[in-house]
Formats: structure tokens, sequence, C-alpha cells
């Protein structure tokens, strides 16, 4: 793949995974949340043929979206 291409991919790639965490950054956490979360994220690593730097850049979105969830539940305990 041509360096361009690359940066093409990588570029919509971080694009795509901003716009998961983004979205789910401000809703309202329950399981049809996780669910969905989980469905846009198998989606997106479809779309991008299930590219290992693909995968990675969407397991740290999930990670990072339950680390904060986890996180501020425990601040309101």
């Amino acid at each position: 793949m041509a360096a361009d291409e690359q940066l093409k991919l990588a570029y919509n790639a971080y694009t795509d995974c901003w716009r998961l965490y983004k979205k789910y950054a401000e809703t309202k956490v329950t399981n049809e949340y996780w669910k969905n979360m989980v469905k846009e994220s198998e989606q997106l690593a479809r779309k991008y043929n299930d590219s290992k730097f693909v995968v990675d850049l969407l397991v740290v979105t999930c990670d990072e979206l339950q680390r904060v969830f986890l996180e501020e539940r425990k601040d309101t305990s």
C-alpha cells in the first residue's frame, strides 16, 4: 500500500474511533449502551477488513470509555 493510502486509512480510522468515542462518552450507560457500542465497534472493524491497527484502536477506545464509566461510578458511590 502506498504511503498516501496508509495515511488516509489511518486518518479515517482515527476519525471513526473519535466519532465512536464522542457518541458514547456523553450517553447514559445501560446494557443497551454496551451492546450498541460493541455492535458499532464490530461494524467499524469490518469496514477496515479487521485490520489489526483498527481493531487495536477500537479496543483502546472502548477500554477508555469503560475506564471513565467505572471511575465516574466510583466517584458517585
